[in-house]
């Protein structure tokens, strides 16, 4: 009896290590096979644009013009295809109701946030990033001023790899400088 409580007490350690590696693995092959697209950020609500140990990020690509189509609900998951503009920047090429059959087809699995008249809004799995508890604060001012309405001066965006659906966010720069660096 004694060995059965030892074995399934290793079982249970295992499982608890496996999960977790898992999730690690995925998103490291996401971030090492996946293709890299660059999210312009946009400005964020200033009264809450920090939570915790993450900086909430809000993005430009987060809004599709609808075709007279009403299907969409919000929370609803959704197929967003990418595509780049003329500066190399992410757009949404196309939003799908299914997962898209074509090889070679950049998409990510996201949400509709709402959906009015012709107007679609997305959110993605990538919209917080996560950071050093003591260099929070100086990444959040960052990147506020940054994203602020009138400032031409700075281009922001986030680093954002994309494969088979998944996607994984490695990191915001801010005019070619990582936000955890400018936050040192």
């Amino acid at each position: 009896m004694k060995k059965l409580v030892i074995a399934l007490f290793v079982l249970v350690c295992l499982v608890q290590l496996a999960v977790p590696s898992k999730m690690i693995m995925d998103q490291e092959n996401v971030l090492q096979a996946g293709k890299e697209y660059k999210f312009r950020t946009a400005p964020v609500d200033p009264y809450d644009p920090f939570r915790g140990k993450y900086v909430t990020l809000s993005f430009e690509a987060n809004r599709y013009t609808l075709a007279n189509d009403t299907t969409w609900e919000k929370a609803q998951d959704v197929y967003v295809l990418l595509g780049t503009d003329s500066a190399g920047y992410a757009i949404i090429s196309e939003v799908r109701h299914e997962a898209p059959t074509e090889t070679g087809v950049d998409y990510v699995l996201a949400k509709v946030n709402s959906a009015y008249s012709d107007q679609l809004n997305i959110d993605y799995p990538f919209e917080r990033f996560y950071m050093e508890e003591n260099k929070a604060p100086e990444a959040e001012k960052r990147y506020r001023e940054a994203n602020r309405r009138n400032n031409t001066q700075q281009e922001a965006y986030a680093v954002v790899y994309v494969k088979e659906g998944e996607a994984a966010l490695k990191d915001v720069m801010i005019d070619g400088v990582s936000l955890r660096d400018l936050a040192k």
